[in-house]
């Protein structure tokens, strides 16, 4: 069975080397927004792909993370951009050997903005990114996982008053992400994961020729429990998670991210990390979390170099389950 697990993670790779190299240099890209991250503890670790700790945080990472979950989540999770904020739910349903659904909405406001001209005409101009998805995750064999998301991406702007050309429009695309996570070793504490995100169809605005194609990623990464660490430290589980990630389309950019997280006792987390890669910035990151009772509450910032700004962005998550 561990034969066949390593057989289909291959068969992953291969296919994402094949379509990344029939189209070098790098791109024009559509739908950035797709590449921001959510999930406050997964952003302050590194934002790994194979991340055994399963929660609502792998819809956006890896679909195949969400696979060993057997209790329902729902979440809510914030990111506070300098383009504005982002603003996601996510579900978690699974449904015993018939695998597990997710589901996600989630809204980036722009904000406003004014124009006008020298006659005194104004206007008002506004855009929102929203990205649906639904996710199916299940086992394969004792030791792999293997998960698949849909994504609907809708860019749409209105204009009222004194309107420029073009500020008006409802312009969708679709995506795919597809995961795998295998555990090497029986008891878990290794872990492989590999995940392609946001293969889909170019986002077209006006016409054909100003069509970009979407922020499409492949991302490969291995968790470590680090017990030796955790014999000096009672009742701690400490995880190092050390991913590359590349364009799908143009690959030869790898960048590297990585991460450690410490959980005390199942209560309390507390994650460093850094993120680079793919033109999406980089950034040293933080985080802490706790959990009381069915409800947690993680925090997280990436402290600069993020995708939008060299400012810093900063998260919050609240996951309940039942």
């Amino acid at each position: 069975m561990l034969g066949r697990s390593v057989w289909f993670l291959f068969l992953l790779l291969s296919a994402t080397a094949t379509t990344g190299g029939a189209q070098r240099g790098i791109a024009r890209e559509g739908a950035i927004f797709l590449l921001l991250p959510l999930g406050a503890s997964s952003a302050a670790s590194g934002q790994s792909v194979a991340e055994p700790v399963a929660s609502t945080d792998q819809l956006y990472w890896n679909p195949a993370g969400v696979a060993p979950m057997r209790t329902r989540e729902i979440a809510f999770h914030h990111g506070s951009y300098f383009v504005g904020p982002l603003n996601a739910v996510a579900l978690v349903l699974p449904f015993d050997r018939a695998g597990v659904l997710g589901l996600g909405v989630g809204i980036l406001d722009y904000g406003q903005q004014e124009t006008g001209d020298a006659s005194g005409q104004t206007g008002t101009l506004s855009q929102q990114a929203y990205i649906l998805q639904a996710t199916y995750a299940t086992p394969m064999g004792p030791r792999t996982t293997f998960g698949v998301t849909y994504k609907l991406a809708k860019f749409v702007g209105n204009c009222s008053g004194l309107c420029p050309p073009v500020a008006a429009f409802d312009v969708s695309s679709s995506a795919v992400d597809v995961g795998l996570q295998l555990r090497i070793d029986s008891a878990g504490d290794l872990v492989a994961g590999a995940t392609v995100r946001n293969a889909g169809l170019r986002l077209q605005v006006n016409d054909e020729a100003q069509a970009d194609p979407l922020p499409s990623r492949v991302q490969l990464g291995l968790s470590y429990r680090v017990r030796r660490l955790e014999a000096e430290l009672d009742g701690a589980q400490i995880r190092v998670n050390v991913d590359v990630i590349d364009r799908l389309r143009s690959p030869g950019d790898w960048a590297l991210r990585g991460g450690v997280s410490a959980l005390y006792r199942e209560r309390l987390g507390m994650r460093v990390g850094y993120v680079g890669g793919s033109g999406e910035g980089t950034g040293a990151s933080v985080g802490f979390g706790a959990r009381l009772g069915r409800a947690t509450i993680d925090l997280g910032r990436i402290l600069g170099g993020g995708i939008d700004s060299n400012r810093g962005t900063s998260f919050v998550s609240l996951r309940t389950a039942w």
